[in-house]
């Protein structure tokens, strides 16, 4: 089977046989064959293997994938010669035999396991359960506390009241004291005609002589 032999000027030469016949390239440690480059989008290109040879198709990358010098277009698949290199980004890989590897003395790189499933985060444990309070006292509270507003509500009007007669009633004899003190005094209004007459005195004489008998 063929081995996949990455060259480029940043990272060293690798090594590695095709972990299967369908084979994702990318910078994602998701990725059948991790690529780190900057130049690599994380699903960069498809390698598929059949009777027929090795196909490869680009997945969408940012930078794309060239086969002889073509970028390829979304959904293209191209055939790749056994020894004929492709761009991934920047990175250069050839589709290599077992005897060329062999030849040029490149130590044989497993590929890296998948990486683990991150484990579920621990739910948090269940809040306590606040038992509900008795619906019968509740309201015997809610109507108690309705009546004993209502009952300081009418005191609070009837005080009111109180206090307004009082007062009303206070203006009202101060206001006629005043006028009784400010009116001037009755005169007794003469007897009628027919009534009793007035008792009258005897005028003493004007010369000083004895005054007449009354018989």
């Amino acid at each position: 089977m063929a081995h996949l032999l990455i060259k480029d000027t940043v990272i060293p030469d690798r090594r590695l046989p095709l972990p299967g016949r369908v084979v994702v390239l990318g910078r994602s440690l998701d990725a059948d064959v991790p690529i780190p480059h900057r130049s690599v989008s994380r699903r960069h290109a498809l390698i598929e293997c059949s009777d027929r040879g090795y196909t490869v198709s680009d997945l969408g990358s940012h930078n794309g994938t060239f086969v002889e010098g073509k970028r390829l277009l979304g959904g293209e698949r191209v055939e790749v010669r056994l020894g004929a290199a492709f761009l991934v980004g920047k990175v250069a890989i050839a589709l290599a035999p077992d005897e060329v590897i062999e030849e040029m003395g490149l130590a044989l790189e497993t590929p890296p396991p998948p990486a683990p499933a991150p484990a579920p985060a621990a739910e948090p444990p269940p809040a306590p359960r606040i038992p509900p309070k008795p619906r019968g006292a509740a309201a015997v509270r809610r109507r108690r506390g309705a009546a004993g507003r209502w009952v300081a509500a009418a005191v609070t009007i009837a005080l009111l009241a109180a206090a307004g007669g009082l007062l009303l009633l206070l203006l009202r004899g101060g206001g006629e004291l005043e006028k009784d003190r400010k009116a001037p005094p009755r005169r007794s209004a003469p007897a009628e005609s027919g009534g009793v007459e007035p008792i009258r005195l005897p005028q003493p004489p004007a010369d000083g002589g004895e005054a007449g008998s009354v018989k």
